[in-house]
């Protein structure tokens, strides 16, 4: 295609951030100003035009006529960018008659007696791919490679390289000629481009070269040093019996102060050595690295590599959990998430107890080393305690009591977490129970979110068994209530601390129906709460919570306590005064809560509450017994506890699978020249990988041809004068067509063109360009799209093309012609994957994304069950 087509004839794109008109004459006459300044602007629309599409074949002699003669370096150079963009040859594929004249000018520029003006001729020509160009300007290169200046022989160097690939005869004795440069240069940057070539076009005598000088290599320059690793690499790839003749040289590089060269070294090391010293040495390289680089982006390559080792060669990087440690104090979140994860799943036995400290400590001070709090990382520390904690329960006791002083935490992430990490470790660590229990009493008064207060309470009246404790608990719980009960003048006063409310008269008794049609008996307060007691100031987070309506916070409080109301009636007997009187004190509670969510109009209760709340204060005030009690008491705890050890189980077996890596005895050898789809595996290492995994393809997978085949959808029919087939492809968010374009037709077809569009929220990134189809020809292009959100998507549209038959057959312009493509169906499981999430981030996730979920209905009915029956 037409990019294609330039991007062959130029080395280099240029931005063009504004649209320019294709005016051949205005600009012929502007390269023909005696003004430098007008030359070269016009210079550069024409490079703009020509990277555009723009042909514009009669340019060339008005700028080798105008141009070229000019002393100007801005406008040589930018000569020279033209002539990279101008296609140097005819229609009929011969070299066009202006390049003999390039060449003149080129020959009179290599030997020019400003190195400058030399050094940009070299540069060109190292980019030629014309051997007819190149033949003349062999001489005047060969001479530069003995100039004075480096920066000519550097680029001198270069210039014999690219002629040696174009055409060996150019140069016959390239090889020999850059050994013997190479041996006398002293610059390091022209020392680098003679290795290079001699690496690619003699590899004999680049290893000689290494050999002859293994002393001085790591005094050279770094970009030598990484060369000579380059060469180190193939050398043991192509023949492993070397690798013990290098790996001196290896080891002595890796101590360089230069940051590329050390990690190009560790990872030579990790890549073609399996000795525990050497893959130490480079993890220890790596991770000094990682600690220690300034720039966060070397860091985090750095650290992907250290990943990549773990997943290798895991026992090696365990040894070294703890300096991964000291990763965790960047200020880059990318970097303190990787290096979380990683000394998550490198934590063993022996080194429990010292990476469960350096997590405790960095939890307990709050902040990163810089002094930056984050809340989310502080969530995610504990996220991955938790994870140690399920796979080493020995630490759980001494890690309890840094996550206990996190319930009252500023950040509900954090204090939510910290609440399931406790609620599960009382199911795996029963004797712990008297300790969490008394410091989560000293922590509710202080507790501030919703979902931890109802947590909290819901612990301490599911593992309260014993009169004592039950009584403590629930004492707790009234206190952070009280004075009860909660009246509506009351609730504006603790709301708003500077108003005044008349005082309260005594109050009788009085009989009520709950919703459920039984009898309850209502008691008022004898005496109004003093103001001081019921103000905003001293009142607690739970009292203020319930008093602003909140009534879900309320419903879990009446629901816990009534169940360890339960318990107490079970422990004590139904005629104990402790079950009267907190029955009584859950009766007050539970009628100020409806009271006050109906008086507040914003947050009015709904039906189901109502009734909840009322069947819980039933449950407590009644006997229960037989399989009722069961269900109260027991179920929700039995069920909580099998959850946990699932989870337990489940954390040990994956432990167990990566530790564990078996291979059967019929397993097949694989060949690495004999591979088919495994042989991204296997090469992932080399270094030809590293294209195709930044082009999207991934290492590990096992899309093969018959896979592809199974993908294809025909876009246009059989009989079509143009067939049209593509192979959809999702690689997460991105969707490709490949599409194959098959002229069935005896004509040319011009202008042929994919013209396509989406419905959905899809966005289309590359379109093909259109481009010319001979007889019974075909072409391949590339369509991506990007997915913008979860949904299914279509992409639709037409091939078009302009047939020359009927041009030539009645003396007309091209007919333009238009077939429509089939449409192209995009399912959402062809680019979602399944993936595990535990509850605490799924409920984070599930309310960033509530706003997808909600239909917004308009209606006056404001019930719920009269809005359903209607």
């Amino acid at each position: 295609c037409l990019a294609m087509s330039i991007e062959r004839q130029c080395t280099l794109l240029l931005p063009n951030e504004h649209t320019i008109a294709a005016d051949g004459a205005e600009l012929a006459e502007q390269l023909m100003s005696s003004d430098e300044t007008v030359i070269a602007d016009a210079l550069k629309k024409v490079i703009q035009l020509m990277l555009n599409g723009e042909q514009m074949p009669g340019m060339l002699m008005n700028i080798i006529r105008f141009c070229v003669p000019k002393d100007d370096h801005l406008i040589k150079k930018l000569v020279y960018i033209y002539l990279e963009t101008v296609d140097k040859t005819g229609p009929d594929g011969k070299m066009r008659e202006e390049m003999i004249l390039v060449c003149n000018f080129l020959r009179r520029d290599l030997s020019h007696a400003n190195e400058f003006v030399r050094g940009c001729a070299l540069r060109f020509v190292s980019k030629i791919k014309e051997a007819e160009i190149l033949e003349p300007l062999i001489e005047p290169v060969r001479s530069n490679l003995e100039h004075r200046h480096s920066y000519v022989r550097r680029n001198a160097v270069l210039a014999i390289f690219n002629a040696y690939k174009v055409s060996a005869n150019l140069v016959l004795d390239a090889p020999e000629l850059v050994e013997n440069f190479l041996s006398q240069e002293s610059d390091v940057s022209a020392c680098r481009n003679a290795l290079m070539m001699l690496i690619s076009c003699d590899m004999d005598r680049a290893i000689a070269y290494v050999a002859n000088n293994a002393d001085d290599i790591v005094s050279m320059g770094d970009i030598i040093q990484v060369q000579v690793l380059e060469l180190i690499r193939k050398v043991c790839r192509q023949d492993p019996s070397q690798k013990s003749r290098f790996m001196g040289i290896i080891f002595e590089m890796l101590s360089s102060e230069s940051s590329s060269v050390t990690f190009e070294c560790a990872s030579t090391l990790a890549n073609l050595s399996s000795s525990t010293t050497a893959l130490k040495a480079a993890a220890q390289s790596l991770l000094d690295l990682v600690n220690n680089h300034p720039d966060n982006n070397v860091r985090l390559v750095a650290l992907s590599r250290v990943n990549e080792m773990r997943a290798k060669h895991p026992s090696v990087v365990q040894s070294m959990v703890l300096d991964l440690c000291r990763a965790l104090h960047s200020p880059s979140e990318d970097i303190r998430e990787m290096a979380l994860n990683m000394v998550v799943e490198l934590t063993t036995g022996p080194s429990v107890d010292s990476v469960v400290g350096s997590l405790k400590k960095m939890l307990s001070s709050g902040t990163t080393e810089e002094g930056s709090n984050n809340a989310l990382f502080r969530s995610k520390l504990v996220h991955s305690i938790h994870q140690i904690m399920l796979s080493f329960p020995k630490s759980t006791e001494s890690v309890l009591p840094v996550l206990l002083d996190l319930v009252i935490d500023d950040d509900s992430a954090v204090a939510s977490e910290v609440v399931t990490v406790i609620r599960e470790a009382l199911v795996t660590h029963p004797e712990l129970q008297d300790l969490i229990r008394e410091r989560l009493r000293e922590s509710l008064p202080s507790a501030k979110h919703d979902s931890v207060i109802k947590a909290v309470v819901w612990i301490l009246m599911e593992n309260s068994d014993a009169e004592e404790s039950l009584v403590q608990s629930l004492d707790a719980v009234f206190e952070c209530i009280s004075p009860l009960p909660i009246h509506a003048d009351s609730a504006n006063e603790d709301s708003n601390p500077d108003s005044s409310r008349p005082n309260q008269s005594e109050g009788s008794g009085r009989v009520t129906v709950l919703a459920d049609g039984t009898y309850a008996s209502q008691a008022d307060n004898v005496a109004a709460p003093e103001t001081a007691t019921s103000s905003a100031d001293s009142a607690s987070i739970l009292r203020s919570k319930i008093v602003s309506g909140q009534h879900h916070v309320g419903v879990a409080i009446v629901s816990a306590v009534s169940k360890g109301i339960i318990k107490l009636r079970q422990v004590v007997g139904d005629d104990a005064p402790l079950v009267s009187k907190f029955s009584v004190m859950t009766t007050l509670l539970a009628t100020s809560i409806i009271r006050l969510a109906r008086n507040l109009k914003k947050n009015s209760i709904d039906r189901d509450a109502v009734e909840r709340i009322c069947s819980m204060v039933t449950a407590a005030s009644e006997a229960i017994s037989g399989e009722s009690l069961k269900g109260w008491l027991q179920t929700a705890q039995d069920a909580f506890g099998k959850t946990v050890q699932a989870r337990i189980e489940a954390a040990r077996k994956q432990e167990a699978a990566a530790e564990v890596s078996i291979m059967q005895p019929d397993e097949p050898l694989l060949f690495r020249q004999l591979t088919g789809s495994l042989a991204g595996k296997m090469l992932a290492d080399e270094d030809g990988a590293d294209l195709s995994l930044a082009t999207g393809a991934s290492a590990d997978s096992d899309d093969d041809f018959a896979q592809r085949l199974d993908r294809v959808q025909p876009l246009t029919g059989f009989g079509d004068p143009v067939y049209v087939e593509a192979i959809v492809t999702c690689h997460d968010y991105d969707v490709v067509l490949d599409t194959l374009v098959i002229n069935r037709t005896g004509n040319t077809l011009k202008n042929v063109t994919l013209d396509v569009a989406t419905v959905g929220d899809l966005r289309i990134v590359e379109r093909p360009q259109p481009f010319t189809l001979g007889p019974h020809k075909s072409r391949q292009s590339r369509i991506a799209v990007k997915v913008a959100s979860v949904e299914n998507g279509i992409i639709y549209g037409s091939v078009n093309y302009e047939d020359d038959s009927q041009s030539g057959r009645h003396g007309k312009a091209s007919e333009g012609m238009s077939i429509n493509l089939s449409d192209v169906h995009l399912d959402i499981m062809q680019y979602i994957q399944p993936a595990s999430c535990d509850e605490t981030h799924f409920r984070k996730m599930w309310a960033e994304f509530e706003w997808e979920n909600k239909i917004i209905v308009n209606t006056p009915i404001t019930d719920t069950l009269e809005f359903l029956n209607h």
